[in-house]
């Protein structure tokens, strides 16, 4: 079987198993958003935080304060939209708690996703079911242009296998959980990509 057949059958199964309070999480992020109160943007970054492990990664106060004000003022109707570069730059400047400096490639893929569902997150279970990592070595412009490129060929393959392979699956997966119905359909697959790197699907396909 190819490599992308196994991982549609693993995104098949995954459908099956996503389970509503899976993704209320994110709805609640969504709601957040949309609101413009001090009380939601705090709702928001709180709710974040906790959701995408953000008080795990050992971050500055400055890096939160800095990474939300991004957040909160995207504007995804400008022409320079999603600024995958400029943001890591901006982030890979501000070093962690102990003093180091990283690309924040994870973050910033859910800063651009936040606010704009036709774009991919980008963490560990969807580089394992990929296969595609980010160098720890070379230039901030050489790996940003490295994690652009696959961020593409990630939200390609998301649509390409939710036109055909996944529309099936799509369909049953929305009318079990009918909130999914207002989620583009690149952040719908990212729920199956998570769920089948958390189930660990792909070594149940054959």
């Amino acid at each position: 079987m190819s490599l992308a057949r196994s991982q549609v059958q693993a995104l098949q199964l995954a459908a099956e198993l996503l389970k509503p309070g899976e993704v209320s999480r994110y709805f609640e992020l969504k709601a957040a958003l949309a609101r413009p109160s001090a009380h939601d943007r705090e709702q928001f970054e709180r709710v974040f935080s906790h959701h995408y492990r953000l008080n795990m990664a050992g971050l500055t106060d400055r890096f939160r304060q800095e990474y939300f004000d991004a957040l909160f003022t995207a504007d995804p109707s400008s022409e320079s939209w999603p600024d995958f570069r400029g943001l890591l730059e901006k982030f890979q400047a501000i070093p962690n708690r102990k003093g180091m400096a990283s690309l924040q490639c994870s973050f910033v893929s859910k800063l651009v996703a936040s606010r704009d569902e036709s774009w991919p997150l980008y963490d560990r279970h969807v580089g394992n079911f990929f296969g595609l990592f980010v160098p720890n070595v070379g230039s901030v412009p050489y790996r940003a242009e490295i994690l652009i490129g696959q961020l593409e060929f990630i939200r390609q393959k998301y649509l390409g296998w939710s036109a055909l392979d996944l529309a099936h699956a799509l369909a049953t997966l929305r009318t079990r959980i009918p909130a999914l119905v207002e989620c583009h359909d690149v952040r719908v697959v990212d729920f199956l990509v998570w769920t089948a790197g958390n189930e660990k699907l792909t070594n149940n396909v054959a």
